[in-house]
């Protein structure tokens, strides 16, 4: 198991299993683990949803990934006492844009404006 500090200096988890259940429905996140972290610390924005205000989903953007520029998201259910990673994936930069749609923004950076 791994755990990481998110930028509200909160522990989030991210199991053996979760991690390989991940890897195995996006190939494309293997070997991703310093993405992984560095989005969770120094994301551009973080948004909590609005159909689950357990959910937020921190963005950080990559010039270089396995396909090609795009930010990495990564899906964190946030509770008291435990949060932990449930998705992450990388998404097209014009999806990033339309995220306020699907939640309210709780955290972000000059960088996105």
């Amino acid at each position: 198991m791994r755990v990481f500090e998110d930028v509200f200096k909160r522990k989030v988890r991210l199991t053996d299993e979760r991690y390989e259940h991940l890897v195995s429905e996006h190939p494309e996140m293997v070997e991703q683990i310093d993405k992984v972290k560095e989005s969770l610390f120094g994301p551009v924005i973080v948004v909590r949803s609005k159909a689950d205000s357990q959910f937020e989903l921190f963005y950080r953007y990559y010039k270089s990934t396995p396909v090609t520029q795009k930010y990495l998201c990564i899906v964190v259910k946030v509770r008291a006492d435990d949060s932990f990673i449930r998705v992450q994936s990388f998404i097209l930069r014009k999806c990033i844009l339309r995220i306020c749609n699907y939640g309210v923004p709780v955290f972000f950076t000059p960088d996105l404006l």
